[in-house]
């Protein structure tokens, strides 16, 4: 399976998590320039609320040989932005999320022949601010190797 392939499966995964339905979860980067943009790419039920699924760092993609196949180690990097209103207690909303989005990776075994993931590490909790908005962020690392070709 390809890198490019293990990534969708990542977003799908993350997708089908129940707090985040109907918020968008994205394969790559979003990278807006514009007030609409926004609105239409970024937020969900009025707020700002995103996740996006990313490579990690070239150097996690690492490839060895195990009994006559490759094998590939790939780190996917799941980032989650959610706006910071302190009437709210946005941040409570937003670790419940993100705690639910890593169970979901946490719980998943991806098995496919001799392909494997997990399990997730949650790497970073902190604040962003993206486009004047001022954001909750969670980062989770989510590795999985994969049987070359």
């Amino acid at each position: 399976m390809s890198l490019a392939s293990w990534r969708s499966n990542v977003q799908t995964l993350v997708a089908s998590v129940t707090a985040l339905a109907g918020v968008p979860v994205y394969d790559f980067v979003r990278h807006v320039t514009d007030e609409n943009e926004i609105k239409t790419l970024l937020v969900a039920s009025g707020r700002m609320h995103f996740w996006c699924v990313t490579g990690g760092q070239s150097d996690t993609i690492k490839v060895k040989r195990l009994i006559g196949c490759d094998q590939a180690d790939y780190t996917f990097d799941v980032h989650g932005y959610y706006a910071l209103k302190d009437a709210d207690a946005s941040e409570k909303a937003f670790l419940d999320i993100a705690e639910a989005v890593f169970e979901k990776l946490r719980a998943t075994k991806h098995q496919a022949g001799d392909i494997g993931s997990g399990p997730p590490q949650w790497n970073e909790h902190d604040w962003r601010m993206l486009s004047g908005v001022l954001t909750h962020h969670a980062r989770i690392s989510f590795p999985v190797r994969a049987q070359l070709p």
